[in-house]
């Protein structure tokens, strides 16, 4: 015989399911809003990794802990940057198997890749100008280019890891100039002509990465015996060396490097050399508190986060 609530336990029984729908609600508001402390405002990391056996780029989602493989070509794909709009990334990689690499990129709303770059010639790291209309990159060993939307090509001279500053006055890079085997960082300003040596020490400095606000750059150095990360203020106003208004980030045995900021300049990602591989980390600038972000028994390298 089956059972039929009266009006009296129907009610009672509704008022109990609203009071949970509510209750987790509230949980889960809770929840979020715990994880929107603990992270910020972006989610995204594109990184490098040859977690299935070659190069390829991922895409890491901090909130859902998914990965996903971007490139998934049999090539090794390197060193992803992203867009200013961040629908798009820029690695390179040697997809025409002529040992001469390529540019790509990659647009994930279409997931449709697009090859940039002569065929005779072997493209590096490349990275955007802030208003999107211009990409800064490397040819061969060190010989810096930029093209604008005219596709005019100017010469830059020698260095490495070209990077926009956020007003898209200046390209940082790091260069061994004088063939002493002592790696510089430098600011050029290609309108001007300028070019300012930031650190000017003895020890290899290389890999500046600016803070989204322009006051901060963080960059990776040998000057304590292995590759840690520091901090210098912007002082690109003068032409002094920065070296003065230095931070210390990173203390750990292994080596620290590829520093990528987050949007709002309160963290970094990077990779840090754990036993033998590489895994990715995060850092709150201000509390110096550090934290594993994704690790696995394959090397995950060069993370960029998404703006």
């Amino acid at each position: 015989m089956s059972y039929r609530f009266s009006r009296c336990e129907y009610c009672h029984l509704l008022r109990w399911c609203l009071y949970a729908c509510a209750a987790l609600f509230l949980l889960t508001g809770t929840l979020l809003f715990a994880s929107r402390e603990i992270l910020p405002p972006a989610d995204q990391i594109a990184f490098e990794s040859d977690q299935n056996g070659n190069w390829d780029i991922y895409l890491l989602d901090m909130r859902t802990n998914i990965v996903r493989n971007l490139s998934q070509n049999p090539a090794d794909d390197y060193a992803p940057t992203w867009s200013p709009d961040g629908t798009s990334l820029i690695f390179y990689a040697d997809h025409n198997g002529d040992l001469r690499a390529e540019l790509h990129i990659l647009n994930l709303e279409t997931m449709e890749t697009q090859t940039f770059g002569e065929q005779t010639r072997d493209y590096r790291r490349a990275g955007w100008s802030p208003d999107g209309l211009q990409l800064v990159y490397t040819i061969g060993y060190g010989q810096m280019q930029l093209i604008n939307r005219e596709g005019v090509v100017v010469p830059l001279g020698y260095g490495f890891s070209p990077r926009w500053s956020p007003d898209g006055s200046w390209i940082m890079y790091y260069a061994d100039s004088q063939d002493s085997l002592n790696a510089e960082i430098y600011a050029l300003n290609p309108a001007e002509g300028r070019l300012l040596n930031l650190t000017r020490n003895a020890a290899n400095d290389w890999s500046p990465a600016w803070s989204p606000d322009g006051t901060t750059i963080a960059f990776v150095t040998s000057r304590d015996g292995n590759a840690e990360l520091y901090l210098m203020q912007n002082c690109l106003i003068v032409t002094g060396s920065c070296d003065r208004n230095l931070r210390r980030l990173t203390n750990n045995p292994g080596n620290d490097s590829s520093p990528s900021w987050s949007p709002d300049s309160r963290m970094l990602v990077y990779e840090t050399l754990q036993g033998e591989n590489s895994d990715l980390f995060l850092i709150d600038i201000e509390t110096l508190q550090s934290r594993p972000l994704y690790a696995t028994d394959a090397n995950e390298r060069s993370p960029a986060w998404r703006p």
